[in-house]
């Protein structure tokens, strides 16, 4: 089955890029993801519709500047698109891009953390300690997560691998 294609915006896109990094360095230091459904993941294809809406929003404003005999100005833009188009923005195939959560066990303990849609709103974050391989207390409460570590740049289409 082919990976259904999307197109977050800024946040969206990045809260998945995210949650995947999380996911390979859980793995990579011998923790196990935790499934919800008894259900295969599904993976999306996803792209970043900043840069394609900042793209276009240029080009309109490019057509207009010419139609008003505004040289430089087109030629400046002109050139702004030029540097979004050098910006990767290949598909990327995620499952994060339909949900924002994860769950996953490591070191004897199960965590779940999950970012909503709009930033600004609460992130939740839970830790409980496992009671046996497969099974963790289930009345323990999510609370807000901790945002320290959210910088402009998850909002931004400039938003690099590094950040």
């Amino acid at each position: 089955m082919e990976a259904k294609k999307l197109y977050p915006d800024t946040w969206n896109y990045n809260a998945a890029l995210i949650l995947g990094e999380l996911e390979k360095i859980v793995l990579n230091n011998g923790g196990r993801l935790c499934a919800t459904w008894k259900r295969e993941r599904q993976y999306h294809e996803i792209i970043n519709r900043g840069i394609l809406d900042r793209i276009k929003e240029l080009e309109k404003d490019k057509d207009r500047q010419t139609r008003f005999n505004m040289t430089d100005a087109a030629k400046n833009t002109d050139a702004e698109i030029e540097k979004l188009k050098l910006l990767s923005n290949d598909p990327i195939v995620t499952p994060y891009a339909d949900y924002h959560y994860i769950q996953f066990t490591f070191n004897g303990y199960y965590y779940y953390l999950q970012f909503d849609r709009n930033p600004f709103f609460d992130f939740l974050f839970t830790k409980s300690k496992l009671i046996n391989e497969n099974t963790h207390n289930q009345n323990v409460y999510s609370r807000p997560f901790n945002k320290s570590w959210l910088w402009d740049c998850f909002f931004s289409f400039h938003c690099t691998n590094e950040d």
